[in-house]
């Protein structure tokens, strides 16, 4: 047989003599005229000035080298996919299978689309467990190294190390009322102000009101079981141009104990204040206009010590808890809890926040930046803020945003600074960028929905015994940025949207496989301090193999309308025994042509061979609808070398792809191979009015390399996201 556009110069000469024979002996719709049809092809093709330098190629050969130590001896599935198959949603296509034994390295080459500098190793073992390492292409390969071969499996602890501490001692005389303290009771001031003034140590036992409290120095208020002190300016005062003193203040030597039994209502519009003084509870502290605040802001007093320890329950509304200095401890059956969904936490400065064991927290957001914040008890909040680089944060026992409670759920970690976890933390949604979340041995972090990565985060688990555990539902880059993230440790990651195959994603953190969640098996019990996590491995579905389409122009009669859907072949990589199945998928031209690979037919007529008429167009929106046509080939070594798949006519004159041939690169292309289920144009449509990309990459062939991607279900909400650019126009 004879190649198109390598016969054009042998073949002229001839064809010039013979010319006017065969204009004369042959039907015009015969007649081949290779210089007629080049030039006429120049003109109908929607593309001008082709890049000189254009090869036309579209897909490549992969060369990789996998080593497995994990230490176990199996032997392992290993395949190579496009996209991530552990994810739910998915276009991951298999480029190349193969088994590797632990302890081993093998090296293999592949089909793989040119553009595609990034793939998917998934390690399959033989109970089904299966993990997904991501992997970029470095130095013309790609290299994948599982497991380090020094991991021990056994005999590891299960402490957990609680290296963040506060130190705080407990006064002695903190719910002790001494048995020289006097009760006392409120009375009118010099400005006809109901207040109660404390002198050394003082108590009360019944219900009482007053607008304001005096603290004097060393003075000790004890409020004991069945008192009750309410603080309230009268809304009927004309006094109240006080606001000075609108607060309940607690200076270097004043303190007050609530005893069991208590109870403390604040209704200042300033709440309490405290700057060097102690507030002991063990009973109920309400604060319902103003807040607990250790920095007054509209009385320009700032507090930098203090202490409040709670055993009881403090509920505060509209207002915040803030501690820039001092100590808050929230004691074993302490409770802290907002009425009304708005109360924030504050932790900034030198301020030291303890959630002590069996403590419990119920607050709305929680910001923390500077100081220490220490959890060993119960935590939940609807955001949680973290910045400054100055922050000491732990915890160590159960954390949750957004879980059970009101708000967004979001955990925001966007400065350079530790967040370190010995527990269980759950949240809606995720922000990371620049800091580091260090996990012990059986800690759980867990994104019920989406995690945002930014650059230079780290996610580190132990370097000896039990695995950390990242759980999320979707990661991805926020804003297209990401670069420098990192895992350590021994860490399992479980994500069933681990980020998408776009460019925009890129660079990957490739160091660490990736588990879905139904692929490994995971028993992790409920604990007071944890929820655990419980997960089956349930047998995988088998990822298709990847397609490449082949498109031919018909140019033996006269130049065609670039549609490339004259014939259309979709063929499958070869398999590990060189099968692979080619697909006749449309035929639409009206001209006899058939399907040839090594001197073969495969099909014979392609009209014929899917049960049509010859001149029907088929499968191309202006014909009938049919089955395409299959049949299973024997192909030695990959595609790109070996994949010459062409059509011919009566005539015996080839039509090859593009990459195929050696012709001038400025002549256009009569035929394609084009990555993937590639979704051809309807007849009579230009390829440029579907992919509006392919203009740039004809001139320019180092430009939009995935132009054929544009019009994929799986990259549209890319697009749009782009608000219509092309998501891969810089490449």
């Amino acid at each position: 047989m004879i190649n198109l556009k390598q016969a054009i110069m042998k073949k002229s000469i001839f064809l010039l003599l013979c010319i006017s024979v065969l204009f004369s002996c042959t039907k015009k719709e015969d007649f081949f005229d290779p210089h007629h049809i080049d030039e006429e092809a120049k003109e109908n093709f929607p593309v001008e000035n082709i890049d000189p330098n254009h090869n036309w190629e579209m897909a490549g050969v992969g060369n990789m080298t996998v080593s497995i130590k994990d230490g176990t001896g199996e032997t392992y599935k290993i395949q190579v996919c496009t996209d991530n198959p552990l994810n739910i949603d998915n276009s991951a296509r298999l480029l190349s299978e193969q088994t590797i034994k632990d302890g081993e390295s093998k090296s293999f080459s592949f089909d793989m689309p040119l553009a595609q500098d990034y793939l998917f190793v998934v390690k399959e073992s033989a109970d089904y467990s299966r993990v997904v390492i991501p992997t970029v292409l470095e130095n013309g390969k790609f290299t994948v190294n599982i497991g380090s071969g020094t991991r021990s499996l056994r005999g590891f602890s299960d402490a957990q190390p609680k290296a963040l501490s506060i130190n705080y001692s407990l006064s002695n005389d903190a719910f002790n009322c001494p048995d020289n303290a006097k009760q006392i009771s409120p009375a009118k001031d010099a400005w006809e102000i109901m207040t109660l003034t404390v002198t050394g140590n003082c108590f009360i036992d019944s219900p009482m009101t007053c607008e304001r409290i005096t603290m004097e120095p060393n003075s000790h208020l004890y409020i004991k079981a069945g008192g009750s002190l309410t603080v309230e300016v009268s809304k009927g005062n004309s006094k109240q141009i006080y606001y000075y003193n609108d607060f309940l203040a607690l200076k270097s030597t004043e303190s007050i104990s609530i005893l069991a039994g208590g109870s403390l209502i604040c209704k200042t519009h300033r709440g309490i204040d405290l700057s060097g003084g102690n507030l002991y509870n063990q009973g109920e502290l309400k604060v319902i206009n103003g807040k607990i605040d250790n920095y007054a802001p509209t009385s320009g007093i700032i507090m930098s010590s203090g202490s409040v320890y709670n055993e009881g329950s403090i509920d505060v509304k509209k207002e915040d808890i803030s501690i820039s200095g001092g100590q808050f401890i929230n004691a074993a059956g302490g409770k802290i809890s907002t009425m009304d969904n708005d109360l924030d936490l504050k932790v900034t400065s030198k301020g030291e926040f303890h959630n002590q064991e069996d403590a419990f927290v119920a607050v709305d957001d929680t910001e923390i930046s500077g100081g220490v914040w220490l959890n060993e008890g119960e935590y939940k909040t609807t955001e949680m803020d973290i910045t400054g680089s100055s922050a000491k944060i732990q915890n160590n026992c159960k954390l949750l945003v957004g879980i059970d409670h009101q708000g967004d759920g979001e955990f925001e970690l966007n400065s350079s600074v530790t967040f370190e976890n010995s527990g269980y933390v759950e949240c809606k949604e995720a922000e990371w960028g620049q800091g580091r979340i260090l996990m012990t041995s059986g800690a759980i972090f867990k994104v019920s929905g989406k995690a945002e990565y930014y650059s230079n985060f780290t996610i580190e688990g132990p370097t000896t015994g039990k695995d950390a555990y990242l759980i999320m539902e979707q990661a991805k880059y926020k804003e297209s940025s990401g670069s420098n993230n990192e895992y350590k440790g021994n860490l399992t990651i479980v994500c069933d949207n681990y980020f998408s195959n776009s460019k925009a994603d890129l660079p990957l953190p490739i160091n660490k496989p990736i588990a879905g969640s139904n692929s490994i098996k995971i028993e992790l019990p409920t604990t007071e301090c944890s929820d655990g996590h419980h997960q089956e491995v349930v047998p995988p579905t088998p990822v298709a193999r990847q397609v490449y389409t082949y498109v031919f122009e018909d140019m033996t009669r006269e130049a065609g309308d670039f549609d490339f859907n004259d014939v259309v072949l979709k063929v499958t990589v070869p398999d590990e025994s060189g099968k692979a199945t080619v697909t006749l998928f449309a035929a639409g031209a009206t001209k006899n042509l058939w399907v040839g690979y090594k001197n073969n037919d495969l099909f014979g007529e392609v009209h014929t061979a899917m049960g049509c008429e010859p001149g029907t167009l088929i499968n191309t929106g202006s014909g009938p609808n049919v089955a395409p046509v299959e049949k299973e080939i024997t192909i030695a070594g990959t595609l790109k070398q070996n994949g010459d798949f062409y059509i011919y006519d009566e005539n015996k004159i080839e039509i090859h792809i593009a990459s195929m041939v050696s012709p001038e690169s400025t002549y256009p292309p009569y035929g394609l191979c084009i990555p993937g289920d590639w979704e051809f144009p309807k007849e009579r449509n230009k390829i440029t009015g579907l992919y509006r990309y392919f203009e740039n990459w004809v001139q320019d062939y180092t430009v939009c390399t995935r132009w054929y991607e544009e019009h994929m279900q799986e990259f549209k909400s890319t697009w749009d996201a782009a608000n219509g650019e092309y998501p891969y126009a810089d490449k």
